[in-house]
């Protein structure tokens, strides 16, 4: 579990009491949708609390390296969420899953304990041809489970990405994914937590 952090980026803590206002923002304003969900902080059980950062990359940027990035994470005692970006022809979606399943079995090159549902087409309101992938990976600290959503929106103004072949990158691809940080939540609670957020997805007026 703790490899998982090397995914991650640092960020910077940001005021609980304006998560909600700061995650739709700067969602809406980057990328034209958001997490239409209620944050907050809870002493006992659970409750959202996703950070987004004001500081960092967010978009692909033409003559830039970066063709990924960590736009939004929440790390809970019993729930790690993350919202990654990818630029589609550089990143695949099946990319985004082996280096997270490397990071949970710390760096193992080996997928044997690595077992996934048949992905679920699950339409949101960014992308009628988005998927769902339940995961689960054995190693040799536990069980994790991890469910992934991908989807893919159009490239945003502000963002630019020339192909390979002179042409323009048309997309920008979304990874979010949940994952149990406590083994003692399972499978169902994973799924459930993934499909929470697929639900709250909204398109910017």
């Amino acid at each position: 579990m703790k490899g998982f952090l090397v995914v991650l980026l640092v960020f910077g803590a940001l005021p609980l009491a304006h998560a909600d206002e700061v995650q739709k923002s700067f969602l809406e304003r980057q990328y034209g949708w958001y997490l239409d969900i209620p944050q907050g902080v809870s002493t006992f059980g659970f409750s959202w609390n996703i950070t987004c950062p004001t500081d960092r990359q967010a978009l692909p940027k033409e003559g830039g390296t970066a063709v990924e990035g960590v736009a939004c994470r929440q790390e809970d005692r019993r729930f790690w969420t993350v919202v990654f970006w990818r630029v589609p022809s550089r990143i695949a979606l099946e990319a985004v899953e082996k280096s997270v399943f490397r990071a949970m079995s710390g760096g193992s090159a080996s997928y044997q304990g690595y077992k996934c549902k048949k992905q679920q087409l699950l339409p949101s309101d960014a992308d009628q041809f988005g998927i769902i992938h339940d995961c689960s990976v054995t190693a040799w600290n536990g069980t994790t489970y991890v469910s992934y959503y991908h989807f893919q929106i159009p490239m945003p103004k502000a963002g630019e990405y020339v192909r390979k072949d002179g042409s323009p990158e048309t997309d920008l691809a979304f990874t979010i994914w949940v994952q149990n940080a406590d083994p003692n939540v399972r499978d169902p609670d994973v799924s459930k937590k993934l499909r929470e957020l697929v639900a709250a997805i909204k398109i910017a007026n």
